[in-house]
């Protein structure tokens, strides 16, 4: 499953590469937002991916970037992507404790029960 879900991602992601040039992080991640809302989580995936290569293509930095992170590791879990939904959260944390000197970090690393979690945010 995740070697087929993974080459979907690539796919798309390729697909959507030239459209999503020209755009603001903030526009990639509304795109990412509305297809996970609407269920197309490969797209929101791939649309994620896009963002953060640009971000770094770019030398951009968002404050909501964290979030971003945390939304695409939803969907990359809806895809059964697990070990990369791992990381995506593991990232998040870690771009949340560089922006709050002195947090608890232990409170950051519990998870709420699934049930509690809204859906996609839109931070950026």
């Amino acid at each position: 499953m995740e070697d087929s879900a993974w080459a979907a991602v690539a796919r798309e992601a390729e697909a959507r590469r030239t459209m999503a040039a020209g755009k603001s992080l903030a526009q990639l991640n509304t795109e990412a937002v509305a297809a996970a809302r609407a269920g197309q989580h490969v797209t929101a995936v791939a649309t994620w991916t896009l963002l953060f290569e640009a971000a770094s293509s770019r030398g951009l930095a968002h404050p909501g970037m964290h979030t971003a992170r945390l939304n695409r590791s939803s969907s990359l879990l809806k895809l059964g992507l697990h070990t990369p939904a791992r990381e995506d959260a593991d990232v998040a944390i870690a771009l949340l404790v560089a922006a709050m000197p002195g947090c608890h970090t232990d409170l950051l690393k519990r998870s709420p029960p699934p049930e509690a979690h809204p859906g996609p945010s839109q931070a950026l």
